[in-house]
Protein backbone atom coordinates (compact mmCIF):
# COMPACT_ATOMS: atom_id res chain seq x y z
CA UNK A 1 0.00 0.00 0.00
CA UNK A 2 1.28 3.45 -0.92
CA UNK A 3 -0.16 6.48 0.86
CA UNK A 4 0.34 10.17 0.44
CA UNK A 5 -0.12 13.22 2.64
CA UNK A 6 -0.22 16.92 1.83
CA UNK A 7 -0.69 20.07 3.88
CA UNK A 8 0.18 23.77 3.87
CA UNK A 9 3.18 23.37 6.20
CA UNK A 10 6.23 21.05 5.96
CA UNK A 11 6.33 19.72 9.53
CA UNK A 12 2.64 18.83 9.39
CA UNK A 13 3.12 16.92 6.15
CA UNK A 14 6.05 15.03 7.68
CA UNK A 15 3.87 14.14 10.68
CA UNK A 16 1.32 12.59 8.32
CA UNK A 17 4.03 10.70 6.47
CA UNK A 18 5.45 9.32 9.73
CA UNK A 19 2.02 8.06 10.75
CA UNK A 20 1.54 6.25 7.44
CA UNK A 21 4.98 4.68 7.75
CA UNK A 22 4.08 3.52 11.27
CA UNK A 23 1.09 1.61 9.92
CA UNK A 24 -1.57 4.24 10.41
CA UNK A 25 -4.41 4.86 7.99
CA UNK A 26 -5.63 8.04 6.31
CA UNK A 27 -7.67 9.13 9.35
CA UNK A 28 -4.64 8.68 11.62
CA UNK A 29 -2.52 10.74 9.24
CA UNK A 30 -5.15 13.48 8.98
CA UNK A 31 -5.40 13.65 12.77
CA UNK A 32 -1.65 13.98 13.22
CA UNK A 33 -1.49 16.60 10.46
CA UNK A 34 -4.26 18.66 12.05
CA UNK A 35 -2.75 18.80 15.53
CA UNK A 36 0.67 19.62 14.07
CA UNK A 37 -0.87 22.42 12.01
CA UNK A 38 -2.52 23.75 15.18
CA UNK A 39 1.04 24.33 16.42
CA UNK A 40 3.01 25.14 13.28
CA UNK A 41 0.37 27.01 11.25
CA UNK A 42 -2.33 28.17 13.70
CA UNK A 43 -3.37 30.89 11.26
CA UNK A 44 -4.80 28.12 9.09
CA UNK A 45 -5.84 25.33 11.47
CA UNK A 46 -6.03 26.16 15.17
CA UNK A 47 -7.71 24.56 18.17
CA UNK A 48 -10.39 27.25 17.75
CA UNK A 49 -11.43 26.24 14.24
CA UNK A 50 -13.73 23.73 12.63
CA UNK A 51 -14.16 21.80 9.42
CA UNK A 52 -15.72 19.03 7.38
CA UNK A 53 -14.23 15.63 6.57
CA UNK A 54 -15.31 13.18 3.88
CA UNK A 55 -14.34 9.56 4.58
CA UNK A 56 -14.59 6.69 2.11
CA UNK A 57 -14.50 3.21 3.63
CA UNK A 58 -13.16 0.98 0.87
CA UNK A 59 -14.24 -2.28 2.58
CA UNK A 60 -17.89 -1.31 2.89
CA UNK A 61 -17.83 1.04 -0.12
CA UNK A 62 -19.58 3.67 2.00
CA UNK A 63 -18.75 7.37 1.96
CA UNK A 64 -19.69 9.48 4.98
CA UNK A 65 -19.36 13.16 5.81
CA UNK A 66 -18.52 14.41 9.28
CA UNK A 67 -19.47 18.05 9.87
CA UNK A 68 -17.66 19.70 12.76
CA UNK A 69 -17.80 23.31 11.65
CA UNK A 70 -17.72 26.01 14.31
CA UNK A 71 -21.02 26.95 15.96
CA UNK A 72 -22.23 30.38 17.05
CA UNK A 73 -22.10 31.31 20.72
CA UNK A 74 -25.51 30.61 22.29
CA UNK A 75 -25.38 33.15 25.09
CA UNK A 76 -24.75 36.36 23.14
CA UNK A 77 -24.89 35.61 19.41
CA UNK A 78 -26.24 39.05 18.50
CA UNK A 79 -25.79 41.39 21.45
CA UNK A 80 -22.01 41.08 21.51
CA UNK A 81 -19.86 42.06 18.55
CA UNK A 82 -17.09 40.19 20.32
CA UNK A 83 -18.79 36.79 20.08
CA UNK A 84 -16.60 33.87 19.07
CA UNK A 85 -17.63 30.62 17.45
CA UNK A 86 -17.46 27.42 19.47
CA UNK A 87 -14.55 25.33 18.09
CA UNK A 88 -15.32 22.01 16.42
CA UNK A 89 -11.92 20.69 15.36
CA UNK A 90 -10.89 18.79 18.46
CA UNK A 91 -14.28 17.12 18.87
CA UNK A 92 -14.42 16.37 15.15
CA UNK A 93 -11.05 14.69 14.92
CA UNK A 94 -11.66 12.77 18.14
CA UNK A 95 -14.94 11.43 16.75
CA UNK A 96 -13.29 10.66 13.42
CA UNK A 97 -10.47 8.76 15.11
CA UNK A 98 -12.85 6.92 17.44
CA UNK A 99 -14.66 5.47 14.46
CA UNK A 100 -11.90 4.92 11.91
CA UNK A 101 -8.52 5.34 13.61
CA UNK A 102 -5.99 2.52 13.79
CA UNK A 103 -3.10 3.88 15.87
CA UNK A 104 -3.53 5.08 19.48
CA UNK A 105 -4.86 8.61 19.89
CA UNK A 106 -1.96 9.65 22.11
CA UNK A 107 0.56 8.58 19.47
CA UNK A 108 -1.04 10.93 16.93
CA UNK A 109 -1.26 13.96 19.22
CA UNK A 110 2.08 13.68 21.04
CA UNK A 111 4.31 15.02 18.21
CA UNK A 112 2.35 18.29 18.10
CA UNK A 113 2.69 18.63 21.86
CA UNK A 114 6.45 18.20 21.56
CA UNK A 115 6.77 20.83 18.84
CA UNK A 116 4.78 23.32 20.91
CA UNK A 117 6.79 22.67 24.07
CA UNK A 118 10.33 22.46 22.69
CA UNK A 119 9.97 24.74 19.68
CA UNK A 120 10.41 24.55 15.93
CA UNK A 121 11.65 26.75 13.12
CA UNK A 122 8.99 29.04 11.68
CA UNK A 123 8.17 27.97 8.13
CA UNK A 124 7.81 30.23 5.13
CA UNK A 125 4.04 29.63 5.25
CA UNK A 126 3.68 30.78 8.86
CA UNK A 127 6.05 33.70 8.32
CA UNK A 128 3.91 34.85 5.40
CA UNK A 129 0.74 34.74 7.50
CA UNK A 130 2.36 36.55 10.43
CA UNK A 131 3.49 39.35 8.14
CA UNK A 132 -0.07 39.77 6.83
CA UNK A 133 -1.44 40.16 10.36
CA UNK A 134 1.47 42.40 11.34
CA UNK A 135 0.90 45.00 14.03
CA UNK A 136 -2.49 43.58 15.02
CA UNK A 137 -0.60 41.04 17.12
CA UNK A 138 0.84 43.73 19.34
CA UNK A 139 -2.59 44.88 20.47
CA UNK A 140 -2.81 41.61 22.40
CA UNK A 141 0.02 41.26 24.96
CA UNK A 142 -0.22 37.47 25.11
CA UNK A 143 -0.08 37.08 21.34
CA UNK A 144 2.80 39.53 21.20
CA UNK A 145 4.76 37.40 23.66
CA UNK A 146 4.29 34.33 21.49
CA UNK A 147 4.66 35.67 17.95
CA UNK A 148 6.71 38.82 18.54
CA UNK A 149 10.48 38.90 18.07
CA UNK A 150 12.30 39.84 21.28
CA UNK A 151 15.25 41.40 19.40
CA UNK A 152 14.09 43.36 16.37
CA UNK A 153 10.58 43.99 17.71
CA UNK A 154 8.58 42.73 14.74
CA UNK A 155 6.84 39.41 14.26
CA UNK A 156 8.75 36.16 13.94
CA UNK A 157 10.17 35.40 10.50
CA UNK A 158 11.14 32.24 8.66
CA UNK A 159 13.79 30.32 10.58
CA UNK A 160 13.04 31.86 14.00
CA UNK A 161 12.23 29.45 16.83
CA UNK A 162 8.63 29.45 18.08
CA UNK A 163 7.74 27.89 21.44
CA UNK A 164 4.20 27.75 22.83
CA UNK A 165 4.28 26.18 26.29
CA UNK A 166 0.67 27.00 27.21
CA UNK A 167 -0.54 25.45 23.97
CA UNK A 168 1.62 22.41 24.74
CA UNK A 169 -0.12 22.06 28.11
CA UNK A 170 -3.56 22.13 26.46
CA UNK A 171 -2.57 19.63 23.77
CA UNK A 172 -1.03 17.43 26.45
CA UNK A 173 -4.37 17.26 28.25
CA UNK A 174 -6.13 16.48 24.97
CA UNK A 175 -3.59 13.71 24.38
CA UNK A 176 -4.41 12.18 27.76
CA UNK A 177 -8.17 12.76 28.00
CA UNK A 178 -9.35 13.18 24.43
CA UNK A 179 -11.77 15.92 23.38
CA UNK A 180 -13.32 16.18 26.86
CA UNK A 181 -10.16 18.00 27.95
CA UNK A 182 -11.29 21.00 25.90
CA UNK A 183 -15.08 20.89 26.16
CA UNK A 184 -15.58 19.96 29.81
CA UNK A 185 -14.31 21.43 33.06
CA UNK A 186 -11.70 22.60 33.82
CA UNK A 187 -10.53 22.84 30.21
CA UNK A 188 -13.69 24.54 28.99
CA UNK A 189 -13.36 27.31 31.55
CA UNK A 190 -9.70 27.84 30.70
CA UNK A 191 -10.41 28.03 26.96
CA UNK A 192 -13.38 30.40 27.40
CA UNK A 193 -11.33 32.63 29.73
CA UNK A 194 -8.50 32.74 27.21
CA UNK A 195 -10.90 33.88 24.50
CA UNK A 196 -12.31 36.58 26.77
CA UNK A 197 -8.87 37.83 27.78
CA UNK A 198 -8.06 38.23 24.11
CA UNK A 199 -11.09 40.44 23.53
CA UNK A 200 -13.59 37.82 22.40
CA UNK A 201 -16.69 36.34 24.02
CA UNK A 202 -17.25 32.66 24.76
CA UNK A 203 -18.78 30.95 27.80
CA UNK A 204 -18.32 27.60 29.51
CA UNK A 205 -21.90 26.67 28.60
CA UNK A 206 -21.09 27.37 24.94
CA UNK A 207 -18.28 24.84 25.16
Amino acid sequence: FLGGAASDEPLATLAGRDVLEAGGNAVDAATAIYFTLAVTLPSSASLGGGGVCIVHDAQSNVTLTLDFKTKASHDKPILSNRANAVPGNVAGFFALHSRYGRLPWAQLVAPAEGLARFGFKVSRALSHDLKKIGNAFFKQPEASKIFGHSVHGGVLVEGDILRQTKLADVIGKIRKKGSSALYRQPGAEYFAASISSGGGFLTVSDM
